[in-house]
């Protein structure tokens, strides 16, 4: 049985992930706003991204009996100074997801809560993923130094990701 600490963390992750989906849309207004549509898609494919992981935790919890309870959800930061700063801020929330992720399997652990372990444990290796992704394109995004022809063509890359869930979804 899931004790009472770990379930509030579940349902605190639920929330923040409602949040990350709200502040990538809120990233890809951005995009749309200075014309740049292959970043905007990019965002768009991550909020469909954060909506497969809510829908992740909430079957998760819905399976193992949990109460799941909503809280509000804060507005996200809509004003960003270029590019590069969208996608600085975008690698920082996703270590702070990280952290939340590593929070709750740490719980896991000591609770000897072995379903939950193997559940996080799929979030664990996709953080790893969400991190490397932000960290590559804000290389890239700094190689070009602003210079409008490669964020273009950097833009038109971002457009063309897709997102799928795994073939061995739920």
């Amino acid at each position: 049985m899931i004790s009472d600490n770990l379930q509030k963390e579940l349902t605190l992750q639920v929330k923040h992930e409602y949040f990350s989906s709200y502040f990538y849309l809120s990233m890809a207004a951005y995009c749309a706003s200075i014309n740049y549509d292959g970043f905007e898609h990019f965002f768009m494919q991550q909020v469909k991204e954060e909506e497969y992981h809510i829908m992740k935790f909430y079957n998760y919890m819905k399976d193992r009996g949990v109460q799941i309870t909503f809280g509000a959800i804060e507005a996200p930061k809509a004003n960003f100074k270029s590019i590069e700063d969208v996608f600085a801020v975008g690698l920082a929330h996703e270590k702070t997801i990280t952290n939340r992720i590593s929070h709750m399997m740490d719980i896991a652990v000591e609770e000897k809560e072995h379903a939950t372990v193997s559940f996080l444990r799929w979030f664990v290796d996709e953080q790893v993923e969400e991190e490397k992704m932000f960290e590559d394109w804000l290389h890239k995004i700094k190689l070009v130094d602003g210079n409008g022809y490669g964020l273009l063509m950097l833009s038109d890359q971002a457009g063309q990701r897709n997102f799928a869930p795994p073939a061995s979804a739920e």
